[in-house]
């Protein structure tokens, strides 16, 4: 069993978070974030109600863990995520209707640490749109430099990892993954990463 909450209205201020755990369920009828101190919303494998055409403004918005819910009120109805939001995606977030991301909205992750694959982005939606201006841009967050199954196999440092295709000048390092539809994250370079 979990705990379910309910608000009228949440607000967060001045650098604010509001952090729901797994086996947490909170429903608002409304959500207003304020403050130049970057208030967040982090889902660590809860779930949040909001109402139905939401849209997420003035705060960071992190997905931690699987499981994570970010919905409207009504499933089926629609999400969306204002420019200014810096929405992280380090888990797997389920949205059970549309998804809107505004322009000037990035979506990213963390990036990989040196000994493992770390996060991914993991959006299951009905439909995502993807306004102009908006992004979900993972560059340079694969692992370290030196590390990956495609580091190059020496130590100079111009030489660039493999993924899909062949890093530069990589010596006897390795393609692994697929250029059409990659899973795996890239490879370090033998030096340091730009």
């Amino acid at each position: 069993a979990g705990d379910d909450c309910d608000f009228s209205k949440i607000v967060l201020t001045n650098g604010a978070h509001l952090v729901i755990c797994s086996n947490v369920t909170v429903r608002t009828e409304a959500i207003e974030a304020y403050g130049t101190a970057g208030p967040s919303i982090a889902l660590a494998g809860g779930k949040l109600y909001v109402p139905d055409d939401h849209v997420f403004t003035n705060h960071h918005l992190r997905c931690f863990a699987p499981g994570s819910v970010l919905s409207p009120k009504t499933e089926g109805a629609g999400l969306g995520i204002a420019n200014g939001v810096t929405f992280v995606d380090d888990g797997e977030i389920t949205v059970p209707g549309d998804l809107t991301l505004q322009s000037g909205v990035t979506v990213t992750h963390t990036g990989a640490n040196d000994s493992d694959k770390g996060y991914r982005v993991h959006i299951v939606c009905t439909n995502l749109t993807i306004e102009s201006g908006a992004t979900i841009n993972v560059d340079g967050r694969g692992y370290t430099a030196k590390h990956g199954e495609g580091k190059p196999t020496d130590a100079k440092s111009t030489h660039g990892g493999s993924h899909g295709g062949l890093g530069a000048d990589v010596g006897e390092a390795k393609c692994y993954g697929s250029i059409r539809r990659p899973s795996d994250y890239g490879s370090g370079c033998s030096g340091s990463n730009p």
